[in-house]
This record gives structure tokens, C-alpha cells and sequence, in this order.
């Protein structure tokens, strides 16, 4: 199944970023990635994961901690490697990531 649009959110625990992922996962055909810091085996990814979606629209959960200075690469790497929608544009991130060390 092919997701158009696909949609990272930040902070879906609560507030805005919980808000923004109810409202796209109402989108039919759309993926929704929440990024947590919990993690995707957490009490709160399981109720995330539970909010209602639209016809063929579907939320993941991933682990993503802001803080961390390599969690955005780690993030792109992950998603490429398993989403497929995601992996052409997210193989390039990787790679000017790699070539552009900061």
C-alpha cells in the first residue's frame, strides 16, 4: 500500500502534536509517523497507536528523543530502511548528512 501524503509529527504525547495526529490520521490514505521519546513499545505509543484513522490510513510509532544529536539521522535511517515510501528522499537526506559532517 502506497501512503500519500506521508506526515512526521514530533511531540504527539499531548497538545499540538497530539492534535496534528488526529487530524491527519482522519486523512484517508495517509501515514502518519508519530516521533517520542518513549518509543514505540511504550504504554503511550499503544494508545497513539489506538486513536481512530481514516480508510487506508495508518500511524507508527518511532522513537525519537530531540536532545539527542544524532536521533534526526537515526530517525531518516530508520524509516528509510523500513517504509518504503520514505526511502528515496530519505536515502538522499542520509547521504548529504554523511558528506556534510557537522
Amino acid at each position: 500500500m502506497t501512503f500519500k501524503p506521508t506526515v512526521l509529527i514530533t511531540g504527539t504525547k499531548a497538545g499540538i502534536g497530539k492534535g496534528l495526529l488526529k487530524a491527519y490520521a482522519a486523512r484517508p490514505g495517509t501515514l502518519v509517523v508519530a516521533a517520542i521519546r518513549d518509543g514505540p513499545d511504550s504504554p503511550i505509543a499503544a494508545e497513539l497507536t489506538s486513536i481512530p484513522t481514516a480508510k487506508d490510513s495508518k500511524i507508527i510509532v518511532v522513537q525519537y528523543d530531540a536532545g539527542s544529536k544524532s536521533a534526526a539521522v537515526d530517525l531518516v535511517a530508520y524509516l528509510a530502511a523500513t517504509w518504503s515510501p520514505m526511502q528515496e528522499s530519505s536515502s538522499r537526506m542520509v547521504q548529504q548528512k554523511k558528506s556534510h559532517p557537522s
